[in-house]
């Protein structure tokens, strides 16, 4: 057959080998939750993986992909909440995903603040920030028990995810895209107020990890 193609069916393979790729490393760090090179690498995966939906798939492909991408990342949270590469690949994730709806058309940013932005909000912010509430009651001998499980080990887990969610203060307050549209910012300013106490207690009792106090720092 000498009729040339339009190159659909290389994107389409691209695009599953790309999945394929997707799924190894999710499951590879389920087994080495430590491998920083394989954080990252699953982090340009994620990247590739976009980029090749801008030529094959449409807003709401791009979308569900989004989503199920950003829920292997909490699985894996979830499952080793003290491990600090679990964390780091969440943040990078997350990034990813801004920075790619950052520069792109209309039509994305609108898939963004009805579809996507909403659920980051309530799985990647209020969840987090929900744990850290119920872990402080928990601290805290006059306070009531908390009403929910924590998601938290009994390690560095709250200080991972306190950084991370400073990280996500930031990120709302200085993105420059994310400030236009001025996303839940009287909920980031009681999350801000909330964690810095948070992060200046810890420091108090000594606990306040190098990282802690870089976010510290820019808050």
């Amino acid at each position: 057959d000498d009729t040339k193609g339009d190159g659909s069916d290389v994107v389409m393979l691209a695009t599953a080998l790309l999945k394929q790729e997707w799924d190894a490393m999710i499951a590879w760090m389920h087994r080495h939750i430590s491998d920083h090179s394989a954080v990252h690498y699953a982090c340009q995966v994620l990247e590739q993986r976009l980029r090749a939906t801008v030529r094959e798939g449409g807003a709401e492909h791009r979308c569900g992909m989004v989503l199920d991408s950003t829920e292997s990342v909490r699985s894996l949270v979830g499952r080793f909440p003290d491990n600090e590469s679990m964390w780091i690949f969440r943040r990078t994730v997350l990034s990813v995903v801004v920075n790619f709806y950052g520069s792109s058309a209309k039509g994305d940013r609108e898939q963004w603040e009805a579809a996507i932005w909403p659920i980051i909000w309530e799985k990647d912010v209020e969840a987090v920030y929900n744990s850290l509430l119920a872990w402080a009651k928990t601290e805290d001998k006059e306070l009531p028990s908390p009403s929910q499980p924590l998601l938290f080990g009994g390690g560095h887990g709250h200080r991972h995810g306190l950084s991370y969610l400073m990280w996500i203060v930031d990120l709302v307050e200085h993105h420059p895209w994310l400030a236009e549209q001025g996303a839940e910012t009287p909920s980031i300013r009681r999350i801000k107020e909330r964690s810095v106490k948070w992060l200046l207690d810890d420091a108090a009792k000594g606990k306040a990890t190098h990282r802690m106090w870089q976010v510290l720092h820019r808050a």
